[in-house]
């Protein structure tokens, strides 16, 4: 029984062994590529046959001439350490996925600084095309270098902007609708939260549409833009464009003053002196009509359609719908408010 076990244990070796050569090299060449061609290959190795504890597996690197063969763990920063294990996965991945095309990615950008997070977004879509690829981070910035990098007609991508324990999480693509929230007023409850998200996903949409520069700041969320600095930039264009929105009827055009000036005012204190005061189901009506006889002027006069852009070339932005690409010019603002 003996001498059978050691026959076993050693075609075990032998194969597990084998496994482990042909990741080595696919491995190393994603560590390389990760890290820099300086970087020091990593070695896949069993442990010792005489070693008790079998079931574990030896990373080791040959860090100096008086430093070979050492687990990597005491050698390398975290970002190589998170490097080596990265491209161990993603190796893994290449050579014994066949049969389950589907991988997920989840916060893979841990400890890495910015060249290293463009860099890694660029290797997913050439090692991975023929997969199914699910990818979720925390990383803002990387998030953006996915979106530079990966097609937007072949990847998709959307923002989680919150969970709802009755609905599940929240995308940033599905918009607030007008009848979200009418229902919330139908129901009782402030639609303040919802008025705000629908004027900051308009002010974007439109913002895109046209072509808006906005200066990328220096913070921490340096590609998210405030409301406010949407509505200044968008005011800017349409100003140095020469257009001019008409005037709400019946109102004091508090929307369009709002836009001028880049201030928007907080719903849940609809024109209080008390910055946290308690606004009415009716003032935020108020508001809302208002806001929706100004946005429905930003439509194409000739098919009515809502979609623009605006080529670096041209200074007015026209249609987005092929057969009119109409210059864009302020509809006719309603006669009255509903």
């Amino acid at each position: 029984m003996t001498a059978q076990a050691t026959i076993i244990s050693a075609e075990i070796r032998k194969k597990v062994q084998a496994l482990l050569d042909k990741l080595q090299t696919p491995m190393n060449d994603i560590y390389e590529l990760i890290q820099g061609a300086g970087a020091a290959p990593i070695r896949l190795e069993l442990p010792a046959e005489d070693d008790t504890n079998q079931q574990r597996l030896n990373l080791l690197i040959d860090f100096a001439k008086n430093r070979t063969g050492v687990q990597p763990g005491g050698y390398l920063s975290d970002s190589q350490i998170h490097s080596v294990a990265l491209a161990l996965r993603m190796a893994a991945i290449q050579q014994f996925n066949f049969a389950a095309p589907i991988i997920a990615l989840d916060d893979i950008v841990t400890s890495y600084d910015a060249d290293h997070r463009r860099t890694i977004a660029g290797l997913i879509a050439p090692m991975f095309g023929r997969s199914q690829i699910l990818i979720a981070t925390h990383d803002e910035r990387f998030f953006y270098y996915l979106k530079d990098q990966l097609e937007a007609k072949v990847w998709h991508f959307t923002r989680i902007i919150g969970l709802d324990p009755a609905y599940g999480p929240r995308f940033a693509d599905h918009k607030v609708s007008d009848e979200m929230i009418e229902a919330r007023w139908a129901a009782g409850h402030s639609a303040a939260n919802e008025m705000r998200q629908a004027e900051e996903e308009w002010l974007l949409g439109v913002c895109r549409d046209f072509g808006v520069s906005v200066r990328i700041r220096p913070l921490e969320k340096a590609y998210s833009y405030e409301r406010s600095e949407l509505a200044s930039a968008l005011a800017g264009l349409l100003k140095d464009a020469k257009l001019a929105p008409a005037l709400v009827p019946g109102v004091n055009n508090r929307f369009l003053d709002s836009l001028v000036k880049g201030e928007i005012e907080n719903f849940g204190s609809h024109f209080q002196d008390g910055l946290y005061g308690g606004g009415s189901i009716g003032d935020e009506k108020a508001r809302w009509e208002e806001f929706k006889a100004f946005r429905s002027q930003f439509a194409c006069k000739k098919c009515s359609r809502k979609k623009f852009q605006r080529p670096i070339t041209l200074k007015k932005p026209v249609c987005a719908h092929d057969g009119c690409e109409a210059q864009f010019e302020f509809a006719v603002a309603p006669a009255g408010m509903a």
